[in-house]
């Protein structure tokens, strides 16, 4: 998956800006480096050790944007929440948000 990823933001006929292509690539990066489990849990609200809607977009007021332009807007995302949820990854969590 992390192969077909990469190749799909490579692409050329992407429609993603090179800032969302650079998103995805540090989120590809943050999976290998925190570990695939380390993420889920994070974002595992009810501790069913799956990721809802509800526990993936807890921090985050959604509005009429793309999601892509709600998640870089500090008004609609709560990101010392996410850091307290993620605890020692929350830097690494931070930085995707630069």
């Amino acid at each position: 998956m992390k192969s077909a990823v990469q190749d799909w933001a490579a692409w050329a006929g992407n429609p993603a800006s090179q800032q969302e292509r650079g998103m995805i690539m540090l989120g590809l990066s943050m999976i290998e480096t925190a570990g695939l489990n380390n993420l889920i849990a994070g974002m595992d609200t009810d501790g069913d050790g799956l990721i809802s809607r509800a526990g993936l977009l807890a921090d985050v007021r959604l509005d009429e944007r793309p999601l892509g332009e709600v998640l870089l807007d500090p008004e609609n995302v709560d990101r010392r929440a996410i850091g307290r949820r993620f605890g020692m990854l929350a830097p690494m969590i931070d930085g995707f948000f630069q």
